[in-house]
C-alpha cells in the first residue's frame, strides 16, 4: 500500500486526507495498469492514499499480485440495466460503474479516477486535481488545446461526440451540447458527496435504454454537467494530455514529455488513448527534432513523478 509521509500532513488544514485513487483493468490492460501504479510511487503530497481497482476481467493470479501490493480490488456489479443489449462484455463495467464510485469506495475524503491507459509524469499536476476537489469542486480536463487535432477537425472526435449525443439524447440536445467543449472522464476528482454523482448516475441510467457504446459514461457526464448548468473546475489540457489528439515531444534535457507547441509546457498525466497504451512502435520526436520509435513512456533512465 502506498502511503505519503506524515510530515506532509501540514499541507492540509484539518489534518491528513484520505485519498482514493480509482481505476479499472482486465488482463489485457494489466501491463498498462502496472505502469500507472509505478508512476504513482513516491506520491508524497496528499496524505494517506490507497489505489482501488475495479476488476473487470483480471485473472486470479493477477488479482493476488495486486492484493499483495496493498491495493483494493473491487468487483463492480451492473449498476445500470444492460439486459436489452446482447453480448455486453465484463470490461464495460469500467464505464457503467464509474458514476457509482462512492458506492464502492468507502472512507475517502476525495475520489480521484485515473484510466489505466494513463501514466503520471508530474505528481504536482495530479495534486492539483485533489486540491480542487478538496474545495468541493469537480476537477476535470477538457479535450481542448491549441495543439489538438480535434480543434481543427483533423480527426473524427467531434463527429463521434455528436453522434453519441444524438443517439442518447436526441438531435436537438446534440445540436446544443456539441458547441460546448467535451470533458474527458479519464481523469477527474471530486468528493464522494458531490451532487454530480447522482446526476451522472441518473443520466447514464436513462441513456443506456436508448443506445450502448464505449462513450456511454463520458457522454452522460457532459450531458449531466451542461444540462444542469454546473460549473466544473477545468484544469489545463496538460493535466490529462490526450495523445490521440496531439503527439507530445520528448524534452531530453529536462527528461520529460512536453506539449508539441512552444513554449513546450511539461505534461502531467499522459493519456495513451485510442490504443496507444499497447503500442511499442509509436513514432514521436524530441524538442531537438530527433525521431524516436517506441512506447510513449519515458526511457528507463529518466525518472518520473518529480
Amino acid at each position: 500500500m502506498l502511503k505519503c509521509p506524515r510530515e506532509n500532513s501540514k499541507k492540509f488544514a484539518g489534518g491528513l486526507m484520505r485519498i482514493a485513487i480509482a481505476t479499472a483493468a482486465n488482463d489485457i490492460y494489466f501491463d498498462s495498469l502496472r505502469h500507472l501504479i509505478r508512476s504513482l510511487a513516491g506520491f508524497g503530497r496528499l496524505g494517506d492514499f490507497v489505489i482501488h481497482i475495479y476488476d473487470v476481467g483480471l485473472s486470479a493470479e493477477r488479482r493476488d499480485d495486486l492484493a499483495r501490493d496493498g491495493h483494493v480490488l473491487i468487483n463492480p456489479g451492473w449498476d445500470v440495466d444492460v439486459s436489452q443489449w446482447k453480448g455486453v462484455p465484463e470490461w464495460f463495467k469500467a464505464m457503467t460503474a464509474r458514476p457509482f464510485l462512492p458506492k464502492y469506495v468507502a472512507n475517502a475524503d476525495v475520489i480521484v479516477w485515473i484510466d489505466a491507459d494513463i501514466w503520471v509524469q508530474d505528481h504536482g499536476m495530479l495534486y492539483d486535481f485533489v486540491k480542487v476537489a478538496r474545495r468541493g469542486e469537480f476537477a476535470v480536463c477538457l479535450e481542448l488545446s491549441r495543439c489538438y487535432d480535434n480543434l481543427f477537425m483533423r480527426n473524427s472526435s467531434r463527429e463521434v461526440y455528436y453522434n453519441n449525443l444524438s443517439r442518447y439524447y436526441g438531435e436537438e440536445t446534440a445540436n446544443r451540447l456539441v458547441h460546448f467543449p467535451m470533458m474527458n472522464c479519464g481523469a477527474f476528482a471530486m468528493q464522494p458527496g458531490h451532487a454530480l454523482w447522482a446526476l451522472w448516475q441518473t443520466t447514464m441510467s436513462g441513456a443506456i435504454k436508448k443506445y450502448c457504446s464505449n462513450f456511454l459514461e463520458q457522454t452522460a457526464l457532459n450531458m449531466s454537467v451542461y444540462s444542469n448548468d454546473l460549473r466544473p473546475h477545468f484544469l489545463p489540457a496538460t493535466h490529462n494530455w490526450m495523445t490521440c489528439h496531439a503527439m507530445p515531444l520528448l524534452d531530453e534535457d529536462a527528461g520529460c514529455f512536453v506539449e508539441p507547441n512552444a513554449p513546450h509546457a511539461r505534461l502531467g498525466l499522459v493519456h495513451l488513448a485510442c490504443g496507444l497504451w499497447k503500442r511499442d512502435d509509436v513514432e514521436y520526436r524530441t524538442t531537438a527534432g530527433k525521431v524516436i520509435k517506441g512506447p510513449l513512456r519515458l526511457p528507463a533512465a529518466v525518472s518520473v513523478g518529480k
